[in-house]
Order: structure tokens, then sequence, then C-alpha cells
């Protein structure tokens, strides 16, 4: 029967498309009947192997975990190989998913509203509320703090596997936030707007500020403008301070990944102007400086 089953998908008698759960189910259960270490390399045991590999689910990892832990160079290369199809496969099942199921603008409004009534700005008010749909409402404290960015990439990639997206964005948010440019391309990819989403954190205070406003000074565009804006006209002492800072560098072209645009220069220069003349003692002599250290 094992020797059956295995030859019939090496001949292709079935095509990929038309295997049910009844033919993983045999397979993996064949492949169960060997004693450990006893798995045989031949080319119908390694097809068997591929085809977990090609049509299985999670349900088949335990199985290919096993014959890694314990079978020969053949048949752990192919298990191997199996695993990370399994994985794959379900990664992109997973973001397809939340691809379908990003916020709507309509979906924004209530929420925004909500934030708008705690104190919040308009425009970190819609950040905050974007956020929230992208992460899930979530407390003040940080993610625990992963050693390396090779890590959390890791970890993040892992969670995805499993289909746990908003956890794998999280972190992935957390290395965009941190300054590490290939997660603005990992969060993108998801359908997410980094900028949107770092300035959500930062209104929300679940990002560590200093270093997150760096990153945004370096490449937030208009909408960070318009953040800051709020926060050095309307914030907190300590917002004002670091937000006229980070204003004030993005108006360094040296500085940044990309230039403003002319309107963004023009509003930025227009705040930083009105801080100058109009702002608290604290925050004017840093406005002043930022206008004075502008570059053309």
């Amino acid at each position: 029967m094992r020797a059956a089953v295995f030859a019939v998908l090496i001949l292709g008698v079935v095509t990929p498309s038309a295997y049910g759960d009844d033919v993983v189910s045999t397979v993996a259960g064949q492949l169960s009947v060997y004693p450990p270490g006893e798995v045989p390399a031949d080319e119908a045991t390694l097809e068997g192997i591929a085809l977990l590999g090609r049509v299985g689910g999670p349900e088949e990892l335990p199985l290919l975990r096993e014959l890694v832990r314990v079978e020969g160079a053949l048949v752990r290369e192919r298990a191997s190989l199996a695993i990370r199809a399994i994985r794959h496969r379900r990664a992109a099942t997973s973001r397809a998913s939340f691809l379908t199921d990003l916020p709507t603008e309509e979906y924004l409004v209530q929420p925004t509203k909500i934030w708008r009534r705690r104190g919040l700005d308009p425009a970190q008010a819609r950040c905050a509320a974007y956020a929230d749909a992208i992460l899930g409402a979530q407390p003040k404290e940080r993610t625990p703090r992963v050693i390396s960015d090779v890590e959390l990439e890791r970890a993040a990639a892992l969670l995805e596997q499993r289909g746990e997206i908003g956890l794998a964005i999280r972190l992935h948010a957390e290395r965009a936030a941190m300054g590490h440019e290939p997660a603005f391309t990992t969060l993108e990819g998801f359908g997410v707007d980094p900028e949107r989403l770092l300035l959500g954190l930062i209104a929300t205070r679940r990002a560590p500020e200093l270093e997150t406003l760096a990153v945004l000074a370096r490449r937030g565009e208009r909408l960070t403008v318009e953040v800051l804006a709020e926060r050095i006209l309307r914030g907190e002492v300590s917002d004002q301070i670091n937000a006229a800072d980070a204003l004030g560098r993005m108006l360094l072209v040296r500085h940044r990944l990309r230039p403003l645009s002319t309107d963004e220069v023009l509003a930025a220069r227009k705040v930083l102007l009105q801080a100058a003349t109009g702002s608290p003692s604290h925050v004017q002599p840093i406005a002043r400086q930022a206008l004075a250290h502008a570059e053309p």
C-alpha cells in the first residue's frame, strides 16, 4: 500500500491541484509507520515528503520536524524544504487576508473622533486611529525590545508564518522606529503606511519619541510636518521642544532621505516662524535656530 501511494504521486496520476485531504493524510500516515530513523530515501518516499510541502498544512509540521530531527540526510533535506514551503504558503495566505482588511478612510472617521475627544489634535488623532486599526488598541507599554534588529526580523517572520500578522507588523513597526530601512519596505508590502503608523505610535505614547522623531525627521513628509506643527503649537513642553528640533532637521537637505517638496518646506518654515515669535520661551530659541540653519 505504501509503495502504491507514493508511486501514484511520482507518476503524476493526479495533479497537485487534485490532491485532497485524504491523499495528504494517507501520505503522512504512511510516513509515520516507519520506525524513527528508518524512513527510506527512495524516490517515492522523497516525493511523498515533497507532496506534504506542496499541499500540506500546519498539521503536517510536527511530522516533518520529526523527520528533520531523526532521519538521514536526504530525508532531512526534503523535510526541511517541505516545512519552508508550508510556512511560506501560510504567510502568503495570511498577508493576502490582511491586505483585504485594511482600514478605509470611512472606517477611521469614528475612531478619529474618539481620539479627538481624548485631547489629540486632528492630524495626530487621525494617525492614532490608523495605528489602532492596524495594530489593535494597545496599552502604552511597548513591545519588549529584542536584542537586535536581526532577531526582531526573525521573530516577525515566524509570527507571520503562524498567521499572527498584527504581532508581526508590530515588530516591523518597532524596527522602523529604530531606523531600519528594510522595515519600511516590509510594512509597505503589507499595505501599511509606515509614516502614518509611526506618527500614530508617537501620538499614543507607544514608541520611543526621540528615536522615532529622528527617523521621521529623515524620511517623513507632509503628514509629519502637520503632526509636528500640532505638537509645537499645542503640545506639552517636552513635545514642543522635541517637535521643533525634529522639524528643524527636516529642513536640512543633507539630513534627509529625500528633500521635502516646496509646499512642505513652506509649511515647515511657517510653523517655525510662528513658534519663533509667538510660542513659549522654551520653544522660541529652538525654532529660531532651526530657521537660521535651514538650507535653501
